[in-house]
């Protein structure tokens, strides 16, 4: 069985950018009533949301390749999986490839997840600067689902069987104008049950804005566009998880805040909202919060979808962790590791 869960960015330090860029005017006006405005509306989306997990979507459950979901980080998973509007993260180019074209310096990651029902999930991803206004990255992810039994049509054990899929993506992101960044990524992805496997290919779009308000980011980005090249039958292709994403992040002018919001169009689900919070701590310590209404369960319970995490930073290197609750299906945890070299 497949299931969702929703990935980072060195902590809230400004991305490494051009001299012109840290000079901008724009990044260093005062804070505009404007993110008062979309902080309310993120907050009461959220909330709202709850009332809107009444019933199955029709299409639920109706798409393949569903672990191209999961694709995300530590610190990005301890915020609800809000992080399309993030930027100058290697992570970040999983939830938009426009993210990586501010990244200024090499930095490499590795993610481990204990998931649910024995699976695991693994990624591992690097990004470095081409030149001032260009990066391009890789990103491998894994997902197994352990040793599963087999039997026959009456019920008789045939011993056991594995299950895994795999994702191969490069993303390369530009800067057109000093506040706009548009991105693109290139997937690969492979599913395998048994003896038996199937493959796509996808195309991942992104934009980033900088607004004129200091510190506030607006993000955009179009997931799994593409087509099932070989499915598990001769007859039948998987349709795939195709998601459209629009959000915001928010560096609080003077203090050691970022809030994040998201709200998610999925082709195989409800619109559902996300939303987080990261408070720094002398640049050592980072202290998350977060939730994602699609986890909330039928049964309206209180903490599903709720996350949360903390990370350490040490010279170069960031360690994350994350904690997600799925009422009764139980709980996962997350780690990445994050450096510069």
């Amino acid at each position: 069985m497949r299931r969702q869960i929703s990935t980072m960015e060195f902590a809230p330090r400004r991305s490494r950018g051009t001299e012109a860029q840290r000079r901008d005017p724009l990044t260093h006006s005062p804070t505009h009533p404007l993110m008062v405005v979309l902080c309310a509306l993120c907050v009461f989306a959220v909330m709202a949301s709850g009332a809107m997990a009444g019933e199955i979507h029709e299409k639920a459950g109706t798409t393949g390749f569903s672990f191209l979901k999961l694709v995300s980080g530590a610190r990005a998973t301890a915020m609800g999986g809000a992080f399309v509007a993030m930027d100058g993260d290697v992570n970040g180019m999983a939830s938009n490839p426009a993210s990586l074209a501010t990244i200024g310096v090499r930095q490499g990651s590795a993610t481990y997840t204990n998931y649910l029902v024995d699976t695991q999930f693994g990624m591992v991803g690097a990004a470095q600067a081409l030149n001032d206004v260009r990066a391009f990255g890789v990103l491998l992810s894994y997902m197994s689902y352990g040793e599963l039994q087999k039997t026959n049509e009456d019920g008789q054990s045939e011993g056991t069987f594995g299950a895994n899929d795999i994702v191969l993506q490069g993303v390369l992101a530009q800067n057109v104008v000093q506040t706009l960044a548009v991105g693109i990524g290139v997937k690969v992805a492979i599913s395998s049950i048994d003896d038996y496997a199937s493959d796509a290919y996808m195309l991942d779009l992104g934009l980033r804005f900088r607004t004129p308000v200091e510190g506030l980011s607006l993000g955009a980005s179009l997931s799994n566009v593409g087509f099932v090249r070989s499915g598990f039958s001769e007859d039948f292709k998987d349709a795939l998880p195709v998601a459209a994403r629009v959000g915001f992040a928010h560096h609080v002018a003077h203090l050691p805040l970022l809030f994040v919001g998201e709200m998610v169009l999925p082709n195989d689900n409800d619109v559902y909202f996300c939303g987080g919070t990261e408070i720094r701590i002398r640049d050592i310590l980072f202290l998350r919060g977060g939730y994602n209404s699609l986890l909330k369960d039928l049964n309206e319970d209180d903490w599903a979808g709720v996350a949360l995490g903390c990370g350490f930073r040490w010279t170069q290197y960031r360690l994350d962790y994350a904690y997600n609750f799925f009422a009764e299906l139980g709980e996962a945890h997350r780690v990445s590791v994050v450096g510069e070299f």
